[in-house]
């Protein structure tokens, strides 16, 4: 959708100025003319001609600053303003959640220090679930399962508590798991989600 000029009030005045000014100098003219001693002759076809270039210089005045006007406040409709903007969207979601866009589902989990509680920095659910915090195995996959807590679905943040607090040094597992509806954690009835690609939805986290 073409964009409006904010305002051409501004244009429109100048031009009339203009042309009040042409007007302004030709009674001048007239008036000097009929106080001379002597009589004076009908304006020759030359004076109406200065007259009608005067009127044609102030129309090309006013019509060029109402184009600058209406150019310079006019938004841009070439959708360059707005591609990039949704490539700066695309990349903050990349650098807010780990997760996958296509199923809806996202955590952010930052580093943190150690203690008995994990903050969650934000977690996007198409519905219920749970942010379950598990330990490293040893091999760089999640281990123990540490504490987990309950999210409503859409855009959230909260803590974690933990049963065994988390150590300095090491590195720890954010995932989310779905919830059957009774809303208490089980991990072998409730499992967690996957992304498009069939890997769990998790943030890494390290604590220092």
């Amino acid at each position: 959708m073409l964009g409006r000029p904010r305002n051409l009030a501004r244009p429109r005045l100048e031009f009339l100025k203009l042309v009040l000014f042409a007007d302004f100098s030709k009674n001048i003219m007239n008036n000097f003319n009929k106080n001379l001693p002597y009589s004076q002759p009908a304006a020759p076809k030359s004076e109406m001609s200065t007259y009608i270039v005067i009127a044609i210089i102030a129309f090309a005045l006013g019509l060029g600053s109402g184009w600058l006007w209406t150019k310079k406040n006019v938004a841009p409709v070439d959708g360059t303003k707005n591609t990039q903007t949704t490539e700066d969207a695309d990349k903050t979601v990349g650098q807010i959640a780990t997760g996958d866009l296509a199923t809806g589902n996202s955590i952010l989990v930052k580093d943190q220090t150690a203690g008995i509680e994990v903050a969650v920095e934000q977690v996007v659910l198409t519905n219920v679930a749970w942010v379950v915090v598990r330990e490293d195995d040893g091999a760089g996959k999640p281990g123990k399962i540490l504490g987990a807590q309950l999210f409503d679905a859409g855009i959230g943040a909260g803590k974690v508590e933990l049963l065994r607090g988390t150590e300095a040094g090491k590195t720890y597992y954010a995932l989310v798991y779905s919830d059957n509806g009774d809303r208490a954690f089980d991990p072998k009835l409730d499992a967690p989600i996957l992304d498009s690609v069939s890997q769990p939805v998790m943030a890494i986290f390290k604590v220092n």
